[in-house]
């Protein structure tokens, strides 16, 4: 079981960082000494169907 309140931390510093989608966390994964253990890319996404439709992570990053 994973808590709920270090997933929405991972979330939130990922678009502090500016990040776009739910699995853009994996650039706090490149800094462990910094962030420590980070919520996996499954895990994060877990949540994207519970996000209300105006949380931007909730849609996935448009094409450039």
């Amino acid at each position: 079981m994973h808590d709920p309140g270090k997933i929405l931390l991972d979330v939130a510093l990922t678009e502090a960082l500016g990040g776009y989608c739910l699995v853009d966390v994996a650039m706090l994964r490149s800094e462990p000494g910094v962030f420590g253990p980070v919520t996996s890319d499954p895990t994060v996404s877990s949540v994207a169907p519970a996000a209300p439709p105006w949380w931007p992570h909730a849609h996935p990053r448009p094409e450039l």
